[in-house]
């Protein structure tokens, strides 16, 4: 059995400097359990965690069989990361608005303006054709209710964008502090964005799943300042074999005692190693600010600062509040951080000068070559990216290289890129594949300064395949010659269409179909599995056809209106030929069929239309004379959407 690990912030209480350790996140490795688990979609096994809507995530215990057992799963396989336990969700479904999330009451609500530090393990499963980096954690005041088959909300905690969670052997750390602006009592777990804004990257594991995350190691504590040169007691979480160490070395053993008071000097964990548990505890220390010793810097660099302490505010030399600070230009520059420790101030002065430095454009070796940068400037003193002092550097490898060289009276700084070309492999088009009917297939045979004939008659490097056959390159350039071949099929997508965004009147029904081909499985936006849907109310509907591997989706807006039957008359119009309101027109909404009649007072017939197809009427009778001045009378005869015969009538004045 693995050791547990739990977390836990110092909390500086002055009227007792003694720390208990507290997870506010109950069962946090998922180890207690309601019974072992049979079968998947099981979540109630485990004790305190739930799903808060309709959708079924997992729970994997080595006590568990099957399916849901530990190494060995429906998803792959993988150890906990401690204990015996862990959970499991699709954060991802390519096309269709379908996720999985797992809820948690807290042990104590947070409070507000207090900082937190909340850390969870994910880890991508092994049957997992894509991956995301859509995965975080949402903090609410109640439980999140389950109106939906998604949650799309903001979340306090959120992984860094573009940080795809590929590891499908170790664990991923996500950590992130947040100041709590409300009691929050519960904590989300999932992804917390619609399809259209979750970025997918392809695994290249061998299996049609959406992204499958294992979670394990849920822990949130509360995080708080020691002040410089105060000291705190940490009490230890276990009732026998006491041994303390801390972050610097530890496997040095510093006490044996139950209570370790502690002063520290600089941020530093200390470990609890009592009846096989490892408990955490991180003293965060606040120092004096620090800017560095003054400098000197090429034009164009950046040069950051981010004096970030929990509880403080700041004042820098521009009049601005925020913990970071760029530098772009020459000057003197300083900045005032408080908070409950006191004032700490500091003042950093920077010059820009540069001078030329080149060396040279970005270039491609062949294999077993090398080159020598050179970047010799009198009386400079040198640094490269690999740490060489020199001024020259031979480069044997593949990277990005760059050079600073400082004088006394400024510096130069320049990169290159080194590729070496390397053999490129047997298959290097890719393996023979299939797509889906709509699907596009992009190739890229890109070689430095390349050459490129592909079977269609493309000359670069990138060709896009949309339809199946066999396609060859041929490329060349400075150091190889290659040529290979790659198969692409194609298969049959279930496409359809639910017909265009509509409106309806109020108590009426819409039956929208899904007519697409035999064999395909069709699920609706409420889980139904009909090849029709009857709508009753105003909304977004959707539905998804999925033959095979592929799928099609299409999307409807059904609105309501009060009134089956609507028409939009004017009660005057002025035919003098000055290009306003000259013409009478009639708008009818609800009809499928009408015709439109005017008269005279006299009830002389004088204009007639279907449908109003035509111009409307423009004041000229049906003998082509301009009718007079005054009332006329119209009468619109026709049926309605549902099949009922109407008549409407009313009056229009005519004015030259």
């Amino acid at each position: 059995m693995n050791a547990k690990t739990n977390f836990i912030f110092v909390i500086l209480i002055i009227a007792s400097p003694i720390l208990l350790a507290q997870n506010l996140v109950p069962n946090p490795s998922f180890e207690d359990t309601i019974s072992c688990p049979v079968y998947n979609s099981n979540l109630t096994d485990c004790a305190e965690w739930y799903s808060p809507i309709g959708t079924t995530p997992d729970y994997f215990n080595s006590c568990g069989i099957g399916d849901v057992g530990v190494p060995n799963n429906f998803n792959g396989y993988q150890l906990p990361r401690t204990g015996n336990a862990y959970c499991g969700m699709y954060v991802g479904n390519p096309g269709l608005d379908w996720l999985e999330y797992i809820q948690v009451q807290l042990k104590n609500p947070m409070i507000i303006g207090n900082t937190y530090e909340f850390k969870m393990y994910v880890n991508l499963a092994d049957k997992s054709k894509y991956t995301t980096d859509a995965i975080g954690a949402l903090f609410s005041a109640f439980p999140v209710m389950p109106f939906s088959s998604i949650i799309i909300q903001t979340p306090q905690v959120l992984n860094t964008p573009g940080n795809f969670i590929t590891d499908n052997h170790g664990w991923t750390l996500i950590k992130q502090t947040f100041i709590a602006d409300s009691v929050y009592k519960y904590v989300t777990i999932g992804n917390f964005f619609s399809y259209v804004n979750t970025s997918l990257l392809i695994t290249g594991f061998n299996s049609p799943r959406p992204p499958y995350f294992y979670i394990d190691d849920v822990s949130l504590v509360p995080v708080n300042l020691l002040c410089l040169g105060d000291s705190i007691s940490l009490v230890s979480e276990g009732d026998s074999l006491f041994a303390w160490a801390e972050s610097s070395n530890p496997g040095i053993i510093i006490s044996n005692d139950t209570i370790l008071k502690v002063s520290p000097v600089v941020n530093t964990t200390y470990y609890d190693y009592s009846n096989n548990l490892t408990t955490e505890f991180i003293v965060y220390v606040y120092d004096n600010v620090n800017l560095g010793n003054d400098t000197i810097l090429c034009s164009g660099i950046v040069l950051p600062f981010d004096v970030t302490t929990p509880n403080t505010t700041y004042l820098w030399s521009d009049g601005s509040n925020n913990p970071t600070f760029d530098i772009t230009e020459s000057g003197t520059y300083w900045v005032e951080a408080t908070n409950s420790c006191g004032i700490s101030s500091d003042t950093i002065n920077v010059i820009y000068n540069s001078f030329p430095l080149e060396l040279g454009n970005d270039t491609t070796l062949c294999l077993g070559q090398n080159i020598v940068l050179d970047a010799t400037t009198s009386n400079a003193s040198y640094l490269w990216s690999n740490g060489s002092i020199n001024a020259q550097l031979t480069v044997t490898t593949t990277g990005i290289f760059w050079v600073h060289a400082t004088t006394n009276t400024g510096c130069g700084i320049d990169s290159i890129q080194i590729n070496y070309q390397y053999p490129l492999p047997t298959s290097f088009l890719g393996q023979d594949t299939a797509l889906c009917d709509g699907e596009i297939l992009i190739i890229d045979a890109f070689v430095a300064n390349g050459n490129y004939n592909w079977s269609n008659g493309e000359t670069n490097s990138v060709i896009s395949i949309t339809e199946e056959g066999k396609y060859w390159v041929s490329l060349n350039n400075h150091c190889i010659t290659a040529t290979d071949t790659i198969e692409v099929d194609f298969k049959t997508t279930p496409f359809f269409e639910l017909g265009n965004d509509t409106t309806i009147c109020k108590d009426r029904e819409l039956i929208l179909s899904v007519e697409t081909y035999t064999g395909a499985f069709i699920y609706w936006n409420n889980f139904s599995t009909k090849n029709t849907y009857i709508v009753t109310n105003a909304g977004k509907y959707w539905a998804t056809a999925r033959l095979g591997d592929c799928d099609f989706r299409d999307t409807i807006n059904v609105s309501y209106r009060d009134e089956c039957l609507i028409l939009f008359v004017p009660n005057v119009f002025t035919p003098n030929a000055d290009g306003i309101n000259d013409v009478f027109t009639v708008k009818v909404i609800g009809s499928k069929d009408y015709t439109m009649s005017i008269f005279n007072r006299w009830g002389t017939l004088v204009y007639t239309s279907q449908n109003n197809n035509e111009i409307g009427w423009d004041g000229r009778q049906l003998t082509g004379k301009e009718s007079e001045n005054g009332v006329y009378f119209w009468i619109i005869n026709g049926m309605t959407e549902e099949g009922q015969n109407f008549q409407r009538k009313g009056e229009i004045h005519l004015f030259k």
